[in-house]
């Protein structure tokens, strides 16, 4: 397996175990639609949050967080929209993006609520 697959893995694995030290319930991991998906899809507090994981090994060209792009933002909104039709539930949506960086042994998370508002779509 290529390492960048190996490396996202391990992040997903993280980014699952912090949300559930958090007290988010996760629904899905990986979710499809079609060839898209949405990373973590989670509730807390009837809010149903979608979640995109990313990593990186370095952080000289900024935070992970900030590889998530006006097309991927669109994305996950619509995958909201179908997995809201397709699990037939009637919550609010909350956009969260959850940063990783892993640099040899040390390993950093950074949960960023809302990070993806309806506006930037």
């Amino acid at each position: 397996m290529a390492k960048h697959i190996k490396l996202g893995k391990l992040a997903e694995e993280m980014a699952a175990t912090y949300l559930e030290e958090q007290g988010y319930l996760i629904l899905d991991r990986n979710w499809h639609y079609g060839r898209k998906e949405i990373d973590i899809v989670a509730t807390k507090n009837r809010i149903l949050h979608i979640i995109e994981v990313k990593c990186r090994s370095y952080e000289n060209m900024g935070p992970p967080s900030k590889a998530v792009d006006r097309k991927k933002r669109r994305t996950l909104r619509e995958l909201a929209a179908r997995y809201l039709i397709q699990n037939r539930l009637d919550l609010e949506i909350q956009f969260d993006i959850i940063s990783i960086v892993i640099s040899g042994n040390q390993r950093k998370i950074t949960h960023i609520p809302e990070a993806i508002l309806p506006f930037d779509f």
